[in-house]
């Protein structure tokens, strides 16, 4: 199902709202480099495309793995802590 940007984008501002700025790390990245690449075919429009890329996969490698995300949230409300940083220590676990 695909959702409208301005949709997911006002979902994502309530959602570090509620959390709190300090409590959030926002990384917007045209792919989750962390399991996928661009398109072989898909040359940089710009020189400094090819290092905003390698920035951007820094900086997702430091989250927790997609595979680790979806296997807490699933776990729904089965003993998870409480709190801000509920997701992350069931992430860690």
């Amino acid at each position: 199902m695909s959702r409208d940007g301005d949709e997911a984008a006002e979902d994502l501002f309530v959602l570090v709202a509620e959390t709190g700025a300090e409590n959030a790390r926002v990384v917007i990245a045209p792919v989750d480099f962390r399991v996928a690449r661009i398109p072989s075919g898909a040359a940089p429009a710009r020189p400094w495309v090819g290092e905003l890329y390698r920035a951007l996969e820094r900086e997702l490698r430091r989250l927790p793995s997609p595979g680790k995300v979806a296997a807490a949230l699933a776990a729904g409300s089965r003993a998870r802590p409480q709190g801000n940083n509920a997701l992350r220590e069931e992430v860690r676990a």
